[in-house]
């Protein structure tokens, strides 16, 4: 299946494509200025992999949660492209895809996203497997579950940020700062095989209210 799947919920902007003859990847940190490289980023990506938008069968994105702008730039741009293609839509949580390449690991995976005003973005996984929900903590809280976590390991790209703050020591704690862009088209394509694609889904995955939210009152 020819797939699309884009990632913008964090500081590393996630592209991935699979075409008839080949895929291909890229994972660039830039902060969160991820609109205006994205679209060039996903036209040289999929020139690459010798794929034509009209052929793309599974568009894939990120959910978060995240950046509240990153989210919306990378749901708008896969709907944009999904209403002039027909391609169907799947969503995936971020901390899946951050979570996703360690699925063998021999003991707890969390993975990890600097969730700003002292929070962090966390989910517990054992054998590939997320243990409860997704959640906005403080530090304390954090390293109160990895100290009590068998052989944790910390993923995505703020892993090692994330463990320095919660001063954790590395003989106690893996980190990986991996960042697989085809871990969201793996997810989003086994999804899309069992379940198909669901726009009421389509939804971002915010764990908070964003600052206009609160400003409001809303």
């Amino acid at each position: 299946m020819t797939a699309l799947g884009v990632d913008t919920a964090t500081e590393v902007l996630s592209l991935a494509a699979v075409s008839a003859t080949g895929w291909g990847a890229l994972a660039i940190r830039r902060g969160l200025q991820h609109s205006p490289a994205l679209l060039p980023l996903v036209e040289r990506l999929l020139t690459e992999v010798g794929l034509t938008a009209s052929e793309i069968q599974l568009l894939v994105c990120s959910l978060g949660p995240g950046s509240f702008t990153g989210i919306r730039i990378g749901l708008s741009t896969i709907l944009g492209i999904s209403h002039a293609t027909g391609a169907p839509v799947v969503g995936v949580a971020t901390l899946d895809a951050f979570a996703e390449p360690w699925s063998g690991h021999d003991g707890a995976v969390f993975p990890v996203i600097d969730a700003r005003k002292g929070r962090i973005y966390t989910a517990r996984f054992e054998g590939g497997i997320r243990q409860g929900e997704y959640l906005d903590e403080p530090p304390a809280r954090v390293r109160a579950m990895i100290e009590a976590a068998p052989r944790p390991l910390l993923a995505g790209p703020d892993a090692e940020r994330i463990r320095v703050l919660l001063n954790l020591g590395p003989d106690h704690v893996k980190t990986s700062e991996l960042v697989d862009p085809m871990s969201l088209l793996r997810i989003g394509t086994k999804r899309y095989t069992t379940e198909g694609a669901d726009p009421a889904r389509l939804r971002p995955l915010y764990l908070r209210k964003s600052e206009a939210e609160i400003t409001s009152g809303m």
